[in-house]
C-alpha cells in the first residue's frame, strides 16, 4: 500500500477548532499577528498547511502561551541554522571527509 505524502491544508473553522477557538477569536487573533500565513487558493479561499499548524501549536505549547507569527518565525530560523550546522558538523566528521596525509616515502637522492 503507498504512503501518500501530499501535504494536507486545513481551513480556518478546522484551526479554529484544533486550538479551541470560535471563528470570530481565531480571525482577532489572525489580525493580531498570531499564526503562521496561510496560503491562497483563489480570492477568497484561504488554508493552512496541517504540519506547519502542528508545528505552530508545538511550538507555542513548548514556550506555554500563543506565540506571534515573527515569534514563530524567528524560533523557525533558528531551529533551520540550528539543523544546517548540526548537519554541516556530522558531515565533517565522517571519515571519507577527513583530512588525509600522504604516507608516501619520498626519495632522497644522496
Amino acid at each position: 500500500m503507498p504512503i501518500d505524502h501530499a501535504p494536507q491544508y486545513i481551513a480556518a473553522a478546522r484551526f479554529a477548532a484544533m486550538m479551541g477557538d470560535s471563528l470570530a477569536t481565531f480571525y482577532r487573533r489572525l489580525s493580531g499577528g498570531y499564526f503562521p500565513p496561510p496560503i491562497r487558493f483563489g480570492p477568497r479561499a484561504v488554508k493552512w498547511n496541517l504540519a506547519t499548524v502542528s508545528d505552530y501549536l508545538a511550538a507555542s505549547e513548548r514556550v506555554g502561551r500563543l506565540l506571534k507569527r515573527v515569534e514563530w518565525e524567528a524560533i523557525q530560523t533558528a531551529e533551520a541554522r540550528q539543523q544546517k550546522q548540526t548537519a554541516r558538523t556530522m558531515r565533517t566528521s565522517e571519515p571519507s571527509n577527513r583530512i588525509r596525509h600522504d604516507s608516501r616515502a619520498v626519495e632522497v637522492s644522496a
